[in-house]
C-alpha cells in the first residue's frame, strides 16, 4: 500500500476581492489569518498586542491518492476507506480540539453539553466580512480556568501544569475536547450602531468530554463563566443595546443565555445564593489543586480569582443600575475602568471591571459588577485614585448591602 499524499482543489487560497475605504480594490486571501494572542494581557496583565500570521485552509476539498502494488478487490479498499474515515475522523491540523479540522461532524454523544444563545459584537476576517469563532469558547474556558487556580495556588508552575494537561500545549493535546453545533440557520450577522459595529446572533450546542473528574471540574468552570462573565470580544461588559439603548455610538458587550445543558444548574436568584456559589466554586478550585483554606496561596495576577483582590458587588434589578457609570467622563477615562486614559481615543488596555446581567425569572436580573484592586496604578487618572469614587458610585447604584464576596479594598 502506498499512500501518495492529500492535496486541496478548488479556490483553496480564499480568494476575494475587497472595496478599501479609499474606492480601491485589493486582494486578500482567507488561507492567510491573524490571530491576537491575548491570555497573558487578559489574565496576568503582563505582554504587549500582538498579531501573529499563519496558514488556515477554510473548508478545503481535499483529495486523497492511495495505491496498491497488488490488486485489490472491491471489498478491501471499502475497508481501507473505512480506515481512511476512521483516522480523519479526529481531525486534520491544529486545533481539532474545538472543533476545526473536521470533515465529519462528530456523531459520538458528549457527557457534557450546554445550550447556548448569545449576542454580542463579531470579530472580522480579513475580507472585513464577520465571523464567529468556536476557538472562543476553548479561550474563555482556558482563560477561567488559568484565573480560577491562580486564585488558589501560588505555584505558578502548578497552575500551568493543570492547564496544559487540560487544553494542551505545543508537545501534545488536551484532555478536554470541545465541539460547538451551531443550530439551524445560525450564526446571523448585522451591525449596530452609528459606526456600524458587525454583531453576531447565534445559538448552539457546546459540547464537552474528557476523564470523569476533569468533567466535573469544566461544569464549574462553565457555571462561573455563564454567571460572571460572557463570551467573545467585549466580554467584560453587558450588551449595550439592550441594557443601555440610549447609547447610538458602537455596539459594546454581549449577552449570552443558559437554555438548557446536561446536568442542573447551579441555582442563583439572590446575592445570597451568588454568595453561596462563589464561596463553594473557591473551596472546589483548592480541592482541585489539593491545598487546604490555611495552606492556599495565590499569584499576583492581573484577574487571579482571590477575595484578597477583588469585590463582587450584585444586586436584583430590572434594568441595569449600573452601566451608565462605565460612560462617566472620569471613570471612562480611567485605564482600570475604561482600558484609556483621558489622551486616548480608543481603549488600549484591558479593563479591571467586570459587568454582568445574569438573567433570572419574570424578566429581572442579578447585575453583578465585579473590581479587581489589587494593582492600584491604572486605577489613578490624571494621577487621582478614583477606585473609592468608583466603589462608592457602584454602591449607590446597587445599594449599600451590595457587597456579595471577596474583600473590600482599603480606601
Amino acid at each position: 500500500m502506498r499512500f501518495h499524499g492529500a492535496y486541496p482543489v478548488g479556490d483553496w487560497a480564499g480568494t476575494k476581492k475587497v472595496e478599501l475605504k479609499d474606492n480601491r480594490q485589493e486582494t486578500r486571501y482567507r488561507m492567510v489569518d491573524v490571530v491576537h494572542p491575548q491570555q497573558e494581557r487578559q489574565v496576568q496583565g503582563k505582554g504587549s498586542p500582538k498579531a501573529i500570521a499563519i496558514i488556515s485552509f477554510y473548508q478545503p476539498t481535499f483529495v486523497f491518492e492511495l495505491s496498491s502494488l497488488k490488486p485489490l478487490s472491491d471489498e478491501e479498499w471499502k475497508t481501507i476507506t473505512g480506515l481512511l474515515k476512521r483516522a480523519l475522523r479526529k481531525g486534520l491540523g491544529g486545533k481539532t480540539s474545538t472543533g476545526y479540522g473536521l470533515c465529519f461532524i462528530p456523531q459520538d454523544d458528549y457527557p457534557l453539553w450546554v445550550d447556548l444563545k448569545g449576542v454580542g459584537v463579531s470579530p472580522l476576517l480579513r475580507s472585513d466580512e464577520p465571523e464567529f469563532r468556536p476557538s472562543l469558547f476553548k479561550a474563555t474556558l482556558k482563560g477561567h480556568v488559568s484565573r480560577l487556580l491562580a486564585g488558589v495556588c501560588g505555584d505558578e508552575t502548578v497552575v500551568k501544569n493543570k492547564i496544559n494537561r487540560l487544553f494542551g500545549y505545543t508537545t501534545e493535546p488536551g484532555i478536554l475536547q470541545l465541539y460547538w453545533e451551531n443550530k439551524q440557520n445560525f450564526p446571523k450577522y448585522d451591525t449596530h450602531g452609528e459606526e456600524n459595529t458587525p454583531i453576531y446572533e447565534n445559538r448552539g450546542i457546546l459540547k464537552l468530554d474528557a476523564p470523569h473528574q476533569e468533567l466535573i471540574f469544566i461544569q464549574k468552570v462553565l457555571e462561573f463563566t455563564y454567571v460572571m462573565a460572557g463570551l467573545g470580544k467585549s466580554w467584560r461588559r453587558v450588551w449595550h443595546k439592550d441594557f443601555m439603548p440610549s447609547y447610538k455610538t458602537r455596539a459594546i458587550g454581549c449577552h449570552w443565555d443558559w437554555l438548557d445543558s446536561s446536568f442542573d444548574r447551579t441555582a442563583i436568584k439572590n446575592i445570597a445564593d451568588l454568595r453561596a456559589f462563589l464561596t463553594q466554586l473557591h473551596a472546589d478550585m483548592m480541592a482541585y489543586v489539593k491545598v487546604n483554606a490555611n495552606s492556599a496561596s495565590y499569584l499576583s495576577w492581573k484577574e487571579a480569582w482571590c477575595p484578597q483582590r477583588l469585590s463582587v458587588y450584585s444586586q436584583v434589578v430590572s434594568q441595569s443600575q449600573a452601566v451608565c457609570l462605565f460612560h462617566d467622563s472620569k471613570f471612562k477615562t480611567t485605564p482600570a475602568i475604561g482600558g484609556r486614559t483621558s489622551n486616548d481615543d480608543r481603549p488600549t488596555s484591558f479593563s479591571f471591571v467586570w459587568h454582568r446581567m445574569l438573567p433570572l425569572p419574570d424578566d429581572r436580573y442579578l447585575e453583578i459588577v465585579t473590581v479587581f484592586h489589587a494593582d492600584r496604578t491604572p486605577w489613578k487618572r490624571q494621577g487621582e485614585d478614583q477606585l473609592e469614587p468608583f466603589i462608592k458610585a457602584v454602591k449607590s447604584a446597587l445599594g449599600e448591602d451590595s457587597h456579595t464576596w471577596g474583600n473590600e479594598p482599603n480606601l
